[in-house]
């Protein structure tokens, strides 16, 4: 009886508690992707993701790099007027081919910017405009501009009667700070009747053209340098404010403000990770070259109006046909001052204006600049010409110099780059040293030795002209091939904490 009843109990405790049986293959892989999924996604909801903030993908840098670079330049080109009843197409493609200009040759157009400007300033300075405006002024102006020098009592035109107990008139002299708000409110004001630099820029970038009174469909441009004083006349007459012409304007100086303030900002950005031992790369060192090059060339364009697509036209008699006459042979030698820079090259048949023509007023040509640094055929702005753009182009290559020990990724691009950057510092100024020892040659030495050096000449100048194309053209190819290896250091943003006082 005892054992049967430890018999039940035996039994009844294995019904309760069953035995369970090793799982099978399945059943562990099964067990185990659940545990694993539970392990890894129970985290996630008790913790917000993570984001890492001071990085930066390859694809932020190119894609910052080349929105300084196409904004800047594309805002910072301001093309002449491209002519009379021109086509939508036939401004976008003068407008392109500056564009294009900029990019592969933007010391070339700032060149081409500072001779406008210093030809604005020229034009400007110019008596006959000067004279004309000043024949507009009404009598009550010109004699509210005269200050007359307070003396005594009969000057002040006050009454000694009136003048009270202290014999002294009352006096309406402004406080210091009233005047300082007045100049502040006035900063900026449009000058009507005036001559100003807006009105120098409008005239030079061919914002006139002129129609013949005796017969009204020809309409035509005329040569700044040539106008008569019935073209000046004509143009005054139109008695254009700085307003008026700001006005036809496609940016006021708020935008190019604007503008300037995001390109400095890169520039600050840049420099701030030299500062915080970042590595910079190749490509960010090209974006500040043209960077800092397009900084010059609104200076020299921030009073010229952008993109005046259509000019004003008054009575006059328009220029002539004047094809360009340059001597690319010349050039090649080092005769800089024969590129189309400046050159009135006008056809009155197409009736476009010249995209690189500006004001200039006659140089000297027994000047040392035109003597030493020009050729014989004499450039529409002479040797200084030559000057400005071998100093420029050196600078452009001397900026890309900055990266001269950034790492690359092999040793063969790294030299290249070196390589590259010599030869655009080092060729700019090699016409600087040919042509004024040509000069001394031609006028001292035998006529085989001239012909000699000559020949040399001509084969030094063409085998640096490749260099120097082949050379801008690694320089602009080199940087994105270096992005399939950048160093981790390049992916790490600036940290703005580092450099703000703290306690």
């Amino acid at each position: 009886m005892a054992s049967l009843l430890w018999n039940l109990v035996l039994l009844n405790s294995t019904l309760a508690s069953p035995v369970l049986a090793p799982p099978d293959a399945v059943c562990a892989s099964y067990l185990e992707s659940y545990l694993t999924t539970r392990e890894t996604t129970c985290p996630a909801t008790d913790t917000a993701p993570v984001f890492n903030a001071r990085y930066r993908s390859t694809i932020e840098i190119v894609w910052s790099c080349l929105t300084i670079i196409f904004a800047s330049t594309w805002i910072c080109v301001h093309p002449n007027v491209a002519g009379y009843s021109t086509t939508m197409w036939q401004r976008l493609w003068k407008r392109l081919k500056l564009f294009a200009l900029a990019i592969f040759a933007p010391e070339f157009l700032a060149v081409f910017a500072f001779y406008q400007w210093k030809g604005c300033r020229e034009l400007y300075q110019n008596e006959g405009f000067k004279n004309q405006f000043e024949l507009l002024k009404p009598p009550s102006a010109a004699s509210a501009e005269i200050v007359p020098v307070t003396g005594g009592e009969e000057d002040n035109g006050v009454d000694p009667e009136k003048q009270g107990l202290t014999g002294r008139a009352p006096t309406s002299k402004s406080s210091w700070l009233a005047r300082v708000f007045a100049r502040v409110h006035a900063f900026g004001a449009a000058k009507d009747g005036v001559w100003t630099l807006t009105h120098a820029h409008f005239v030079q970038m061919g914002g006139i053209a002129f129609k013949n009174p005796d017969n009204h469909d020809e309409i035509g441009f005329y040569q700044p340098e040539s106008w008569t004083d019935e073209h000046i006349k004509s143009f005054i007459a139109l008695r254009l404010s700085e307003a008026t012409i700001s006005d036809r304007s496609k940016a006021s100086a708020l935008a190019k403000t604007l503008v300037v303030m995001q390109v400095l900002w890169f520039v600050v950005q840049t420099v701030a990770r030299a500062l915080e031992g970042l590595t910079i790369t190749h490509l960010e060192v090209v974006c500040l070259a043209f960077t800092l090059f397009n900084i010059g060339m609104y200076v020299c364009w921030w009073d010229k109006p952008l993109d005046v697509e259509c000019p004003l036209e008054v009575e006059g008699w328009p220029g002539g046909d004047h094809p360009p006459e340059m001597d690319w042979f010349w050039t090649l030698m080092g005769g800089l001052d024969n590129l189309p820079v400046g050159r009135w090259t006008y056809s009155p048949k197409t009736r476009l204006y010249p995209s690189l023509y500006c004001y200039h007023a006659s140089h000297n040509r027994d000047s040392f600049l035109d003597k030493y640094f020009s050729d014989n055929s004499g450039g529409a702005l002479g040797g200084a010409f030559t000057l400005a753009l071998a100093f420029t182009s050196a600078t452009f290559g001397a900026l890309h110099a900055i990266g001269w020990s950034l790492p690359s990724p092999s040793h063969a691009e790294h030299m290249l780059w070196r390589i590259s950057c010599l030869v655009l510092m080092c060729y700019p100024p090699v016409p600087l040293v040919i042509l004024p020892f040509g000069v001394l040659l031609n006028d001292h030495a035998p006529d085989w030795v001239t012909y000699v050096y000559l020949i040399s000449t001509v084969f030094i100048s063409f085998c640096g002209a490749v260099a120097y194309v082949g050379a801008r053209f690694i320089l602009l190819v080199l940087p994105f091939l270096e992005l399939r290896n950048l160093p981790p250091l390049a992916h790490k943003a600036v940290s703005w904490s580092n450099f703000l006082p703290h306690i």
